[in-house]
């Protein structure tokens, strides 16, 4: 009898991690992102419908790169984002070569975006680092 309970309550966690997980990519989207360069100077806000689903496709798709913020000269980073997210927001450095790193007092993971061209037209910068914006 124990091992048939143990076995249910097995079954049940399972279950409710299952109904948890598409409420944490959820918790992961970005409802607004603001782009600043370096001197927080505003250059793209992105709150439009398509851009953010553009914005999300990217973001949730970058990829660990088991590298740490240093491995990457501090001055390939030309702009901030402020990501507005349950999970994941915050501030972070971006390169147009798509590296994006957290921004705080703590070393973290550099992440590789996919899409770094598409990204950083929804984010109005070039590969340059002048604003697409007019």
């Amino acid at each position: 009898m124990k091992a048939v309970a143990a076995l249910l309550l097995a079954c049940i966690a399972l279950l409710l991690g299952c109904e948890k997980a598409p409420a944490d990519v959820a918790d992961r989207r970005a409802a607004r992102a603001v782009v600043s360069d370096l001197e927080h100077r505003q250059v793209q806000i992105v709150i439009g419908a398509a851009e953010l689903a553009t914005f999300n496709s990217q973001w949730l798709a970058k990829r660990d790169t088991g590298k740490a913020s240093a491995d990457i000269p501090i001055e390939q980073f030309r702009y901030l984002i402020d990501v507005e997210a349950k999970v994941g927001g915050g501030r972070w450095l971006y390169s147009t070569d798509g590296w994006v790193v957290k921004l705080d007092h703590k070393a973290h993971t550099l992440y590789q975006l996919p899409k770094a061209e598409e990204f950083n037209r929804v984010l109005g910068v070039s590969r340059q680092g002048a604003s697409n914006a007019a």
